[in-house]
């Protein structure tokens, strides 16, 4: 049995990890971030928390699929790398290791004392917008269609 890591930024020497950007994509990595995060800009009165809209398109679909697993395990997908409309595509078991809250919220890896991700999300107090209505209902229908095991931190 053999196993690969399709990763945003590769590290080591390791041929079973392959990077997911190659060339002179992956030298625009902070820019592709930059501008994935571009839509943030209009809300001043955001917290400064770490959220993630993840609107910017990817190719990460086809590199999976090139890469022909039985399965597939994903991690911490944010800062550009992957927007929620990946996932239905991928057409393989999955399984999803949360690592903080992006997920399952309109946005943001921490709700902090916010439960309103629970029902729809609306009335964002880390953004101070009903934008992350619209980012969790884009979620919650997607995942819809996805036959995936979630598992978190103990």
């Amino acid at each position: 049995m053999s196993s690969q890591m399709l990763v945003k930024n590769k590290k080591s020497g390791e041929p079973n990890v392959i990077m997911s950007q190659k060339g002179i994509a992956n030298k625009f990595d902070k820019i592709i971030s930059t501008i994935s995060n571009s839509p943030l800009r209009l809300y001043a009165e955001r917290n400064r928390g770490i959220f993630y809209p993840e609107w910017w398109p990817d190719s990460l679909a086809a590199k999976v699929e090139k890469n022909q697993p039985d399965i597939i395990n994903l991690h911490w997908v944010c800062g550009g790398y992957m927007q929620v409309e990946s996932v239905p595509k991928f057409n393989k078991p999955l399984v999803w290791a949360l690592h903080d809250m992006w997920p399952f919220t309109g946005g943001c890896h921490y709700s902090e004392e916010c439960a309103r991700y629970t029902q729809s999300c609306g009335g964002c107090p880390q953004l101070h917008s009903n934008l992350v209505y619209l980012l969790r209902k884009r979620r919650a229908d997607l995942y819809n269609e996805v036959d995936a095991i979630m598992i978190g931190p103990k």
